[in-house]
Parts: C-alpha cells; structure tokens; sequence
C-alpha cells in the first residue's frame, strides 16, 4: 500500500488497511505458547503504539507550531478563510443566514468560511473553466436577474474568492484583509 499511494498522495486513510493487515496477525500470535514468536510479537505491537504515540505528538507538535505563526486554532485551514468568515459577519451577514459561493476558490478550494461563519450555502454560482470570477461577473450582462434569482432563494449575499491582483468589479465589498469578496443581496419586503 506504501509503494501504490506514496508517489500520488500519502494519507493516514490510504495505509490503515495495511496497517491492520500487519497489527491484527501480530495481536493474535501473542496468544501462542512458542516463545520467540510472542516475544517477535509483543515487540511489534510495541513498536506499533510507539509509532502511534510519536505520530501524535508530531501532530500535536505541528498544530502548536501553526498556532504561533497565524494565530488561529486549526492551522490546516488557510488563513483567509478565517479573515472572510469574520468579515461577513463584520458586514452585518449573521449566522444563520444564506449564501450562495461564486467560483472554485470560494465553493470548492477554501469553503470552510461558510462553516465558521455559521452561514449555510444554497447556490453555487461556476465560473466556466475555473476562470476568473470577478472577470466572469464583470462579463454578464444579465446581473440584475441572477441578482433577483438569487433573492428568490433567501440568498444574503454571494461569496468569491477573487486573486489579489483581479480587478474587482462594483458592488463588491472585501471581506477584511482577505482575498474574499461579499456581494450583500438587499432583501426586498414581502
């Protein structure tokens, strides 16, 4: 399993089977009598939860380590995200409201805002071929009616990611220091 995964992407996920093909005989010859082979045994089953334990540490060691450079509580997240979700919620966008994501980077690559802004997403807006969003955006001329189709499905605002040197089309509010964009829908009275 080691030779097939660690050229293309080497996870914890993708070597628990095998670990389990190696821990699970190892268990089960300690019950035998033969003293060499519960001794092998015992050996690897401690050098399995030494390994374990030493795996954790690193993680917990990492984990500390990301705490001190970006100051956030899970470092595995990018640091932008956690800029936008504060930002919608800067922006008067509460928890709880609806929102729909606008291009790969804000729908796909990075969408852990919308769970640490407690704001559900309802639409999903693609931009053809993963381009440009705010380039995208700037090319329809329809904006008004994906605007009020957007406000049919209680949709606050629309959420993009857009690259730091995009020029930035009108109506669109950055959300803190981040490379995220809110375009707040205003809700019309029923």
């Amino acid at each position: 399993m080691l030779a097939i995964y660690f050229p293309v992407d080497l996870q914890d996920r993708y070597l628990t089977g095998s670990l389990l093909l190696v821990a699970i005989p190892a268990l089960a010859v300690l019950r035998r009598r033969d003293a060499f082979a519960g001794r092998a045994a015992s050996a690897l089953c401690v050098l399995l939860a030494l390994l374990s334990l030493a795996d954790a540490a690193s993680d917990l060691g990492q984990r500390r380590r990301l705490l001190s450079v970006t100051g956030y509580s899970r470092g595995a997240y990018d640091p932008q995200v956690y800029q936008a979700a504060r930002g919608l919620n800067d922006i008067g966008i509460a928890p709880g409201s609806i929102v729909a994501c606008f291009g790969d980077s804000a729908c796909y690559n990075n969408h852990y805002w919308a769970r640490l802004a407690q704001t559900p997403i309802r639409a999903e807006i693609e931009v053809p071929g993963g381009g440009d969003p705010g380039r995208f955006w700037a090319a329809q001329t329809d904006q008004d009616q994906i605007v009020a189709a957007l406000r049919t499905l209680d949709i606050t605002a629309i959420v993009a990611g857009f690259a730091p040197s995009s020029r930035i089309p009108a109506g669109w509010q950055q959300l803190n220091n981040s490379n995220f964009y809110a375009f707040v829908i205003p809700q019309t009275s029923r």
